[in-house]
C-alpha cells in the first residue's frame, strides 16, 4: 500500500505543476512579488507566495554581473556592482519563458528594483 501511496502522491504533484505551468503560461512578462527559494551556482529558484509557483531566475539573464556562491550562507554575491542574493530575500521578477513539457518557468530579475532583505 505505501509503494502506491507514494506513486499517488506522486503523481498529485505533477498535476499540480503542470496545472501550474499552464497557468503562467497566460501570464507570460507579467511580474511578480517573489522570495528567493534556493540557490544554485547557475541562479537561483524564486517562488511567488500567493500562486504557489515555483521558477529559475538564470544568472546569465542579470546584465554587467558575475557571481560568486557562498554555499555556505545560501547566497550569491556580485563582483561588479555589489548585487546580493540570498535564501529568503525577496525580489521583483517577470515571466520569461514556460516549457510546458518540462513544466520549466524561467523568470528574469526585473532591473531597478533591488534585492530586498529577508525579514
Amino acid at each position: 500500500a505505501s509503494e502506491r501511496e507514494v506513486a499517488a502522491q506522486e503523481a498529485e504533484r505533477e498535476s499540480v505543476r503542470t496545472k501550474q505551468v499552464r497557468y503562467m503560461q497566460d501570464h507570460l512578462n507579467d511580474e511578480f512579488d517573489a522570495i528567493i527559494s534556493g540557490i544554485v551556482p547557475f541562479g537561483f529558484f524564486v517562488e511567488i507566495p500567493e500562486l504557489l509557483v515555483e521558477g529559475l531566475v538564470p544568472l546569465r539573464t542579470i546584465r554587467d554581473e558575475t557571481f560568486v556562491v557562498d554555499e555556505k550562507n545560501y547566497r550569491l554575491i556580485g563582483e561588479r556592482r555589489g548585487l546580493h542574493f540570498q535564501l529568503g530575500d525577496g525580489v521583483r521578477v517577470r515571466v520569461a519563458n514556460v516549457v510546458l513539457h518540462t513544466r520549466q518557468i524561467d523568470f528574469v530579475l526585473v532591473e531597478g528594483e533591488p534585492a530586498t532583505q529577508s525579514v
